[in-house]
């Protein structure tokens, strides 16, 4: 379960940094 939820939060991190460099 806290695997998925750190996955999820990695995923929403990555896709916030990338629309902000990109």
């Amino acid at each position: 379960m806290k695997k998925l939820i750190i996955l999820v939060g990695l995923v929403f991190v990555s896709g916030c940094y990338g629309g902000e460099y990109k």
